[in-house]
């Protein structure tokens, strides 16, 4: 977000805040229900809001561009084909130019133990053929698609490399080498505005 303003290409933040039981005049729902939406719009006081809103245990949903594209995070869509029937995908990052066209979706996936990078590949391949089955049953565009992962072990680095070079992924991206170098954090915003139509 900080990025996408700086560009100034962000419009505004959609999010709600995880109550805490205190906060939860039943009780009944536990530390994981929010509050209602709320939305932060870019202008001149958007980084001290922003700053403000992060002492919370914040959820972001979506981000709006200037441009009327959005980022949304974790959020189901679902497309029909011509026959009625529905295909549900939800991708942990997707990025929609309308209400029908989705042009990026990303499938992050953390965990600091190696073992698990094979089942956070299996189920990110799972997420992506989802999405290029909706994609080809409904007459869609296929987006481009991304996986993020904490680790990338040889065996998985090998299959994603294969993926790109089949066309299925346009990118793949090291979240740790992100975090902690800051040509890798430049290359993956860069792009990540570029998905979002907000490139150079």
């Amino acid at each position: 977000m900080r990025y996408l303003y700086a560009r100034g290409c962000l419009f505004s933040v959609i999010y709600s805040r995880k109550r805490s039981l205190a906060e939860d005049d039943e009780g009944e729902y536990g530390e994981e229900a929010l509050t209602e939406e709320e939305q932060l719009f870019a202008n001149t006081d958007f980084l001290a809001q922003l700053a403000r809103v992060e002492t919370s245990r914040v959820v972001y949903k979506t981000v709006i561009l200037n441009n009327q594209h959005e980022l949304r995070l974790n959020r189901q869509i679902i497309w029909t084909d011509r026959e009625g029937k529905a295909y549900k995908i939800g991708p942990d990052l997707s990025a929609v130019a309308s209400p029908d066209l989705f042009i990026w979706g990303g499938e992050l996936k953390g965990g600091a133990d190696p073992a698990g990078s094979d089942e956070h590949w299996k189920t990110a391949k799972s997420a992506f053929d989802r999405i290029l089955e909706a994609t080809e049953n409904t007459g869609r565009s296929k987006p481009k698609l991304s996986f993020i992962a904490t680790i990338l072990v040889d065996r998985v680095a090998r299959e994603a490399a294969l993926w790109l070079v089949q066309g299925k992924l346009t990118s793949v991206y090291n979240l740790t080498q992100i975090a902690e170098n800051p040509e890798k954090r430049e290359t993956f915003l860069r792009d990540l505005a570029a998905f979002l139509g907000c490139g150079e």
